[in-house]
């Protein structure tokens, strides 16, 4: 009974973290949205750059590189601690997968030519 929880909390874990991360992404476009609303009764002049300075996003070069380092010393800490626990096989199983897909955001960001 005590090996079915382990499952059942990560994926718990998991919804949870996908539930607050589009929770903040939706309340910062929300906010954006009032910002520009505000701007317009207030009868200021609304140019395209400035729309662009707010809704602008992290550039994909800069996330390309973050998501990379998080998922490899992810990938690394589960290989570590399935060492560490004597359970290298799983622990590697388990984060052989995200230090792959660490290794490809890298692999992006170091191929692309970002403007």
């Amino acid at each position: 009974m005590d090996g079915m929880w382990v499952p059942i909390l990560a994926i718990i874990s998991i919804t949870i973290g996908l539930m607050v991360y589009f929770y903040f992404k939706a309340k910062s476009k929300a906010d954006i949205q009032e910002t520009i609303r505000q701007s317009l009764d207030k009868g200021v002049e609304i140019t395209p750059e400035l729309i662009e300075r707010l809704s602008a996003t992290t550039s994909p070069k800069i996330l390309d590189l973050r998501r990379g380092i998080v998922l490899v010393g992810l990938g690394i800490a589960c290989i570590l601690a399935g060492w560490i626990g004597g359970n290298f096989q799983e622990g590697a199983a388990i984060g052989m997968f995200p230090l792959m897909l660490g290794i490809g955001f890298l692999t992006v960001w170091t191929i692309n030519k970002y403007d």
